[in-house]
């Protein structure tokens, strides 16, 4: 039997937020020992988009922008944490910027391809092509802050936005 997908209705509780700022200098992955939040404040705001999720649904909707060239391939890490503590890296993201024009003279990415996830956070891309803006889900799981960083940028500046949701997405073979 093929795979199946089970959805309930997503429903965003707020328009598109934006980073404060892009990423501009790629970071290497952060190995397990510099996960800590003081090493996380420490990286430069050039290196990392933060995001505080207080007040945040029970998940996330993702979308990527960036300012290079179609094709361009910028991998993302991300990581969930909560204030104070470790932080946990949920996945990584190949963002390939696309042709579909964002209002700012930025690309939407798409396709937005998982290369590694953690199951226990669901997450899941949208299948969209390089002329349309994709997007990728996943469970917060009462974490409070996302952290950003671009293992490899190919664009000159990669921005992300996100939506809190409700509802679940599920995919089930």
């Amino acid at each position: 039997m093929g795979d199946r997908i089970h959805a309930v209705r997503l429903v965003p509780h707020e328009s598109w937020r934006p980073g404060a700022n892009g990423i501009i200098v790629a970071q290497t992955t952060l190995g397990v020992t510099a996960r800590a939040q003081a090493d996380i404040d420490a990286l430069a705001a050039a290196k990392k988009i933060v995001f505080n999720l207080e007040n945040e649904s029970e998940a996330l909707l993702l979308r990527v922008r960036s300012d290079g060239t179609v094709d361009d391939d910028n991998i993302l890490q991300l990581y969930l944490g909560r204030k104070g503590d470790h932080y946990l890296n949920i996945g990584q993201l190949t963002a390939t910027q696309g042709t579909q024009e964002a209002s700012d003279s930025t690309y939407f990415a798409g396709p937005i391809t998982p290369t590694t996830e953690v199951a226990l956070f669901d997450g899941e891309e949208s299948d969209q092509d390089d002329d349309s803006m994709s997007m990728y889900y996943f469970l917060t799981l009462g974490f409070d802050r996302l952290v950003i960083i671009a293992s490899t940028l190919a664009s000159t500046t990669v921005y992300v936005d996100i939506v809190g949701v409700s509802g679940a997405y599920r995919h089930s073979g």
